[in-house]
């Protein structure tokens, strides 16, 4: 619980949240996930984007990765798969940064915490592969 929350509401927000506190870099998934609800999952595209570092040169929606299908369903919890046709309705893109300048083993943010997450044995299984900007990225409502 953050220092600020005391007495009575600090047992509320442990009694709501078990789970042990996490960096904004990790909980914000969360937060974009419940943001994501807000929208209709049929037919919604969302982009989450750090904007100061980003400029647009042309609606990022019409962009359609060709090198990768649509993650269909199967990624999606039991309670909100469904059949379908439409292979956008769990659409999810993501974004690698230059590979040339950086690479897994080249940052020293990416690799300390895949070491120390998964060893270095992992580490070294994916130095050379580029980083996957989680700061950018863009699908369907349900992909979100």
């Amino acid at each position: 619980t953050h220092p600020s929350i005391r007495g009575e509401a600090a047992a509320v927000v442990a009694a709501m949240d078990p789970r042990e506190a996490r960096p904004v870099a990790t909980a914000r998934y969360e937060l974009y996930w419940i943001w994501s609800r807000q929208y209709h999952p049929d037919d919604s595209s969302i982009l989450i984007v750090d904007v100061r570092d980003t400029y647009f040169q042309s609606n990022p929606f019409d962009f359609r990765s060709s090198s990768s299908p649509a993650l269909g369903t199967v990624h999606l919890p039991a309670n909100q798969q469904q059949q379908s046709n439409n292979e956008e309705e769990c659409r999810l893109d993501l974004f690698e940064e230059n590979y040339e300048a950086v690479n897994i083993a080249k940052s020293q943010y990416n690799s300390r915490w895949i070491k120390v997450a998964y060893g270095q044995k992992a580490l070294k299984e994916v130095s050379s592969k580029p980083v996957i900007c989680s700061g950018s990225s863009m699908g369907s409502q349900r992909a979100i």
